[in-house]
């Protein structure tokens, strides 16, 4: 949810997402956020593809320290 007060606001609900979707909807809208602001060039469905990647690697990762995927 967006809303505006000065500058834009990313509100999560920490309640219905753990702690590894968490790291993963903040590392995205980051990257979408520079993006917007010019930080990172090229055109947007490639910047997103690649921070979706980064950021379900990352998800993945932590999902493994927190011994929530035994795959890893």
């Amino acid at each position: 949810t967006f809303f505006r007060r000065g500058i834009d606001t990313l509100c999560v609900d920490s309640g219905r997402v753990g702690p590894c979707d968490l790291v993963c909807i903040l590392l995205v809208e980051s990257v979408a956020r520079a993006f917007e602001m010019g930080f990172i060039g090229g055109p947007l469905p490639m910047v997103l593809e690649r921070a979706y990647a980064s950021a379900n690697a990352t998800r993945e990762w932590m999902k493994a320290a927190l011994g929530e995927n035994p795959e890893f």
